[in-house]
């Protein structure tokens, strides 16, 4: 065949300039690459990251984008998705360049942010065959992925698609946020493991091409061949188990989102584990040590805590910043603040903290010195505390509320839990006893400072509380009121004005009312016509006798009213004159209402209970009504009628406002008779009703 070759026709001083500007370009344009990376050995064989922890790149969450090449999924064993190619030659090598960009989405999440990643195939360069067992339709695997996992291509054909010909695969992965497409510029670590070789000929390898830090962790019975950036296997050195890991493995951390790594394949595949640190790390805890309600003055103490990364456990490099901010809330005045590590011990000194008090916020900074100790990654919390001090509160009840961030690498903003706090101004309860009779002043025995009767509460309240009111004393307790002579001249009563009350904006006040209630008093009141043939001189004075019987303690007590003819004259004089009243020398009241004469017995004091009065049956005369009731400044309220006897309860203090006797002066009971026997009555008759009169006693 025969052609010809365009030259271009630029001349020495063109090419010179068109050469330095390509070697320009090819100076900026490129990732960092690392050159001679630091060795370090990993303490113990116990410290590993966790394999559940790695980015997921598997089957179910992604999509291939083929370049230039007939690629195809086909589907192996244990259900992978094997991404194959055609095999080119078998007698020699070949090489793909640029041919499939595999995009998966959400690996994983940082601070709840979702992490996409993106897998090129810069190249792959495939040496001769070296024996025989491909498919028929003479594709291959560059890749394969499992449920959660992928792996670079294996030579040999069990898991579907191999070729048994050496591969070196040129990927660059590549970590975004899904929110923004940006790429995630915090370090990721990649965990390399299984690099061993069954043969001689297939030597497994992998080399950091940029992207990396330079440093790569080892186990100490790792046996790989380290040279520049690059770890080889030496030969016929087949591993498994743990051994893949701790004699055939490492882990390499990146600078950033974007790296660059070579696969050297040999007799079995590896597995492609990318880390984020970020992923597995927690976020802060805010606590308070405050009160259901604070009120001004109080201490409101803050404690917000962040777990630290453990080294060689989820943590493959050092942070490069580290801040705990928190943001107080209106209503708390900064007092002081100190951070403390995972002994208690303060480190306040190891970094900067501040207070902005235009931003309210407290503000700890890490110092570089103490990031750059692998020693401090251990696992540790810290402990940020923060002292406030409740400033005055302007409404009855405040919530307050805010969160502490912690901030590492400047891209990782963790955010605590929201803590919400209660500012409120007290209220308070007083009590205060008045009298509740018009004229009379309480004894200074009833008083709410001292005494048997104290009550005070010294708690505080807040808006909205009900408060109820102290049991002792209680409603219905009685002050009894004694004379000289230790006679109950009358009591005390307590009624307090509620039993709860209601915050609203204001103290509140229970008031006692104590009402005066004198002694029980029993007057007995007798009714008799006026008419000659009810009063006949010749059948004696009319006497009559009553029986009064406590219902609760069982006494009895007798009285007698007796109408002697010179009681009934001096009530008839004493009826045209202006005391209207006669007042024998026994205390009875005779009084002359139309033409009946009533004649009352004086006030009989009586213990507090209920009572039965009866009238026993007379000689000439028989019952014919009797009634009970109340004498008051309310008048005359009936409380029983009957015919021979009625029921009055004398229980006054423990009388209710409504009640029947409630503020009564004296309770009374009224018998009215009628003559029935006009016989004469001679000394025997009256020694008889004497007679009758002391066995009822």
């Amino acid at each position: 065949m025969g052609g010809s070759v365009k030259r271009s026709g630029f001349d020495p001083l063109q090419r010179l300039l068109l050469s330095t500007l390509l070697l320009t370009v090819l100076f900026f344009g490129s990732t960092a690459t690392c050159y001679g990376a630091t060795l370090k050995t990993i303490p113990s064989t116990n410290l590993s990251v966790a394999y559940s922890n790695k980015l997921l790149l598997g089957y179910h969450n992604y999509t291939a984008t083929w370049s230039g090449v007939s690629g195809k999924m086909i589907k192996g064993k244990y259900n992978y998705d094997l991404l194959c190619v055609p095999i080119k030659t078998k007698t020699g090598s070949f090489t793909y360049t640029d041919f499939l960009d595999l995009n998966f989405t959400n690996v994983g999440k940082i601070n709840g942010r979702q992490i996409d990643a993106k897998v090129h195939f810069n190249s792959m360069t495939v040496g001769k065959r070296n024996a025989s067992g491909e498919r028929g339709d003479n594709y291959f695997a560059v890749c394969y992925l499992a449920d959660e996992s992928m792996w670079m291509s294996s030579t040999i054909a069990g898991i579907g698609a191999g070729y048994r010909a050496p591969k070196t695969i040129d990927i660059t992965t590549t970590m975004y946020w899904h929110d923004t497409g940006k790429v995630v510029n915090l370090p990721f670590f990649q965990c390399l493991s299984d690099i061993d070789a069954g043969a001689n000929y297939f030597k497994e390898a992998w080399e950091a091409k940029s992207g990396f830090s330079g440093i790569f962790y080892k186990y100490s019975p790792c046996f790989l061949r380290f040279s520049g950036n690059r770890a080889a296997t030496p030969k016929a050195t087949d591993v498994g188990g743990n051994d893949s890991l701790w004699k055939a493995g490492f882990y390499a951390p990146t600078t950033g989102g974007t790296f660059r790594g070579v696969f050297t394949e040999g007799n079995c595949a590896t597995q492609f584990m990318p880390y984020s640190a970020y992923t597995m790390m927690s976020n802060p805890v805010k606590s308070s040590d405050s009160r259901d309600r604070n009120v001004e003055g109080d201490e409101i103490d803050y404690t917000i805590t962040q777990k630290i990364g453990k080294f060689y456990v989820d943590t493959m490099t050092p942070y490069s910043s580290l801040v705990m901010t928190d943001r107080l809330p209106e209503g708390l005045s900064y007092q002081s603040a100190a951070i403390y590590d995972g002994s208690g011990r303060d480190i306040t000194s190891r970094g900067s903290l501040s207070y902005d008090e235009s931003s309210r916020t407290v503000s700890f900074t890490m110092g570089a010195s103490w990031l750059a100790s692998i020693d401090n990654y251990s696992g540790q919390t810290l402990c940020l505390k923060i002292e406030t001090r409740v400033d005055p509160v302007e409404s009855p009840l405040k919530t307050v509320k805010n969160s502490a961030t912690t901030t590492i690498d400047k891209d990782v903003k963790l955010t605590s839990n929201e803590i919400c706090d209660t500012l409120a101004i007290p209220y308070h309860v007083k009590y205060e006893y008045v009298c509740g009779t018009k004229g009379r002043k309480l004894p200074k025995e009833i008083s709410t400072q001292s005494g048997a009767y104290q009550v005070s509460d010294e708690s505080a309240y807040y808006q909205g509380d009900m408060v109820k009111r102290k049991d002792t004393p209680e409603d219905g307790t009685v002050y009894k009121v004694v004379d000289g002579d230790g006679e109950e001249k009358g009591s005390w009563v307590l009624q307090w004005d509620a039993e709860t009350q209601k915050i609203d904006q204001r103290d509140v006040t229970f008031t006692g009312t104590w009402r005066y209630v004198p002694a029980p008093r029993l007057v007995i009141e007798k009714s008799i016509s006026l008419q000659s043939d009810q009063l006949t001189e010749a059948h004696g004075a009319p006497c009559f006798l009553f029986r009064i019987t406590g219902a609760s303690s069982g006494k009895v007590w007798y009285w007698s009213v007796s109408f002697r003819s010179d009681s009934v004259a001096k009530a008839k004089t004493a009826a045209d004159g202006s005391e209207k009243i006669y007042r024998d020398q026994d205390g009875n009241t005779f009084r002359i209402d139309g033409d009946v004469l009533r004649a009352s017995c004086p006030a009989i004091r009586l213990p507090e209970d209920d009572y039965l009065v009866e009238e026993l049956d007379p000689l000439r005369f028989r019952a014919v009504q009797s009634e009970s009731g109340y004498v008051g400044d309310f008048g005359w309220q009936q409380a029983d009628t009957g015919a021979d006897s009625a029921k009055i309860s004398l229980r006054l203090s423990q009388m209710r406002p409504g009640e029947e006797g409630y503020d009564a002066s004296y309770a009374k009971v009224s018998f009215k008779n009628e003559k029935i026997d006009w016989s004469r009555c001679s000394h025997t008759d009256l020694i008889i009703n004497m007679l009758k009169k002391e066995a009822k006693r």
